[in-house]
């Protein structure tokens, strides 16, 4: 039998696993990674969305951390942009807005690459991402 070992947070591959095992798969949850929000960072998080034109979430667990701080706000005047699919049909849900992402690839790459974000001159981004995570987008 094959061994899968999921070291996402519980949280993110709790499904997976499931999955898996249903098909008769022996997989287990690695923990080796966790996921905690940052106070400080949340603290400021509602003055500097009301400041930026876009805000982007790099991740679900940007979203699941970050949402509730930024719920009670009006963002209807702001775009909204996540590098994945599945991540910009949660954010939707959850804001009621389009959210822009590739159709195609589901990294900064692509969505660096969608011409709505071509030119960004005198626009005020806001990325909402984990700390240590990828800069590429910034």
């Amino acid at each position: 039998m094959t061994r899968v070992l999921a070291a996402r947070p519980l949280a993110q591959c709790a499904g997976l696993l499931g999955k898996l095992r249903a098909e008769g798969w022996q997989a287990e949850h690695l923990p080796l990674m966790e996921i905690e929000p940052l106070p400080a960072a949340l603290a400021t998080l509602p003055a500097r969305a009301v400041q930026a034109d876009t805000l982007f979430w790099v991740s679900p667990s940007a979203i699941d951390t970050a949402w509730p701080v930024l719920a009670g706000l009006d963002l209807s005047g702001k775009r909204l942009a996540c590098v994945g699919a599945a991540s910009a049909k949660r954010l939707a849900d959850l804001s009621g807005q389009t959210v822009l992402h590739p159709a195609a690839g589901s990294d900064s790459e692509a969505l660096l690459a969608l011409p709505e974000l071509a030119d960004a001159s005198g626009q005020r981004w806001l990325i909402i991402r984990g700390e240590g995570g990828r800069a590429l987008l910034a």
